[in-house]
């Protein structure tokens, strides 16, 4: 009787189920390995797309005008210092005068040349215009300064470079907010961003 018992306790048991010792990790299944975006694959796909050849045009026409415009205070300043020589040398003067004038003629060119290949819609194309405003009195003031036949009026050349280095001061922030602006919707390379630091750098 008693192993009749036995036999139907045992039937009994064996049909229950039996605990696991390792209770599956939904995150760990490997639906969810298959399925999961990595990290990297996340960033990806939040990431801005590289840079079109012709916004990469761009963005270095505007970083050689920048380094341009920083040549223009560089020489715009060496100019104060030959007015503040006493006696000045005349022929040190126009040399800088001329220097000064071949750098914002170039920087002319430069910013004509973005201008041109400024893909359509570009956000930069506003920034270029004032620019190029800008550029024209520069250009302006520069060939006032050049020496006449009586030499020059110091305490107005003075006042005409002072003049001068704010606006290249404000013509390097403006440009450099259009090339924030011209690569808004996209991102440079690495190598592309530390010209881009080395050609601001003065």
């Amino acid at each position: 009787m008693k192993s009749l018992l036995l036999l139907t306790f045992l039937s009994a048991v064996s049909g229950l189920p039996r605990p696991s010792l390792f209770t599956e990790n939904p995150a760990l299944s490997s639906k969810s390995l298959l399925t999961r975006e990595t990290p990297a694959a996340a960033a990806a796909n939040t990431t801005a797309s590289s840079c079109s050849q012709a916004v990469l045009a761009l963005a270095s026409g505007i970083q050689s005008n920048i380094a341009d415009q920083n040549n223009e205070l560089a020489t715009v300043t060496a100019l104060g210092n030959v007015l503040a020589q006493n006696p000045m040398d005349l022929t040190l003067y126009s040399a800088t005068q001329a220097s000064l004038l071949s750098f914002v003629q170039k920087g002319i060119q430069i910013r004509e040349e973005n201008q041109r290949i400024a893909p359509a819609g570009n956000a930069a194309i506003a920034g270029l215009a004032t620019v190029a405003m800008a550029q024209v009195a520069e250009l302006s003031l520069t060939v006032s300064l050049a020496l006449g036949g009586n030499g020059t009026d110091v305490a107005k050349a003075n006042a005409t470079v002072e003049t001068l280095k704010g606006d290249f001061k404000g013509g390097i922030k403006q440009n450099m907010m259009n090339l924030a602006a011209a690569t808004a919707n996209c991102t440079m390379s690495a190598a592309t961003g530390s010209t881009a630091a080395k050609s601001v750098a003065y």
